[in-house]
Parts: structure tokens; C-alpha cells; sequence
């Protein structure tokens, strides 16, 4: 699988990058363990982004992920993935809730970088 990395802020490339590498290694692991439950067609490759890039440059999405006929593309950072999160639910939560949310998906965070 190849991979790729687009940004629209050169200061961003080093973040995404590692959280790239961090996102691959998972999903190596997630494809080994695929393949033990049958045949795996592996995606040509996958192109990390930053939110801009992912959002106004390749796509109009208004998620940073989506895939096409042979790419995967993602923003690998866990923050915006959390401020996107957060967004949808500060629109209906009461601010003690939303709090608890954070305060759950940083310890998720926290979880999933020492497991990758």
C-alpha cells in the first residue's frame, strides 16, 4: 500500500505525517488481522490530509475522510476529529455534559496513542 500526504499549510506537514505513520501502523495491524478472517483487497494507497486540504482542495466534503475507487483519504489527527465531534454535540448539550465528553474522548485519545 502506498502512501501519500497533502497539506495546505506546510507547518501542518510534520503533525500529519506522524499522525499518518500512527494511523498506518493500525492499520497493518487491523489488515494482518483481516486476512486471518479471509481474502483482504488492500486499497491502492492512502492519502493523509490536513482539514483544509481534505476539505476544500480534493473535496467538498464536509468530513476530512471518504474514500474512492482505489484511495483511502483521511485527516489522521485526532484533535480535529474531536472538534468535529464536539461541534455536533455543543449544539444540543448542556455544558456539564458536554464537559464529560471531553473529558471521555481525551482519555480516549490518551488510550489509543499508548495502543498504537
Amino acid at each position: 500500500m502506498h502512501y501519500a500526504y497533502a497539506v495546505t499549510q506546510p507547518e501542518s506537514l510534520p503533525a500529519v505525517y506522524e499522525g499518518g505513520q500512527k494511523l498506518a501502523d493500525a492499520i497493518t495491524g487491523y489488515l494482518v488481522w483481516l486476512q486471518t478472517l479471509g481474502e483482504v483487497e488492500e486499497p491502492r494507497g492512502i492519502v493523509f490530509h490536513d482539514f483544509d486540504s481534505a476539505t476544500t482542495v480534493f473535496s467538498t466534503h464536509i468530513l476530512p475522510a471518504w474514500t474512492d475507487d482505489a484511495l483511502i483519504h483521511i485527516d489522521p489527527l485526532v484533535g480535529v476529529w474531536r472538534r468535529i465531534y464536539l461541534s455536533a454535540l455543543t449544539e444540543w448539550l448542556s455544558p456539564s455534559i458536554t464537559r464529560v465528553f471531553i473529558c471521555i474522548s481525551r482519555c480516549v485519545s490518551y488510550i489509543g496513542m499508548k495502543c498504537v
